[in-house]
């Protein structure tokens, strides 16, 4: 139960040196496993740091998943969800359409923080996060859960991140021709027992006239 983001992981013990291990990237659904070795040391030990490398071959996936952390997505050029998607191996775009691995349209399931927000009348998704508000976005193909249904091509899944310790902020401003602006803010931070995550995003264009 630990959301999908990356941490860094201590263990410490009486007697032996501690261990953190940073960079520890938890994806959804799936357990990430982190090797902790101490060594024997004085009550006062020093702290030992490992960076954590992902394995090439993740051995408890039992489908074919390719992941964008949030990270990816505050550094690629692309503000849609359709345009991010159209980035991944296997999944093609067509006029508004996702088609992953050569499936229809309406065989691709969509989730939001484990709910699903697949519309049942056209199979589309139904809700729209902001870029930036989105810790990780998976598409899995093949071997689902048992709570997957109607998804005959592969499965969406979005995580949307969550606020720090400390707060932070940022806000983009996007101009250009025929009166396109795009305006997205975010804002996190502790707001007493919670930890507080917020983004809007407002956009504009103007028609032909």
């Amino acid at each position: 139960n630990v959301p999908a983001g990356s941490y860094v992981v201590k263990a410490s013990y009486i007697g032996y040196t501690s261990q953190e291990v940073s960079g520890v990237r938890v994806i959804s659904g799936l357990s990430t496993p982190v090797d902790l070795s101490l060594s024997t040391s004085t009550i006062e030990g020093d702290v030992v740091q490992v960076m954590a490398e992902r394995p090439l071959i993740q051995k408890d996936e039992t489908s074919s998943v390719n992941v964008v952390t949030g990270d990816q997505l505050e550094n690629m050029p692309i503000r849609t969800l359709d345009g991010v998607l159209a980035t991944m191996p296997g999944v093609v775009v067509q006029n508004g359409d996702v088609h992953i691995r050569g499936g229809r349209d309406n065989e691709v399931a969509y989730y939001l923080n484990g709910a699903s927000t697949t519309n049942l009348a056209n199979r589309e998704n139904l809700v729209y996060v902001p870029q930036e508000a989105i810790e990780e976005l998976q598409v899995q193909v093949g071997g689902y859960d048992a709570e997957i249904s109607g998804a005959n091509s592969g499965v969406v899944r979005q995580t949307m991140r969550t606020g720090g310790n400390s707060y932070s902020g940022n806000v983009r401003v996007e101009t250009g021709d025929f009166g396109h602006q795009d305006i997205t803010a975010v804002i996190g931070g502790p707001a007493g027992p919670i930890k507080l995550f917020a983004a809007l995003r407002q956009t504009h264009t103007d028609d032909r006239d």
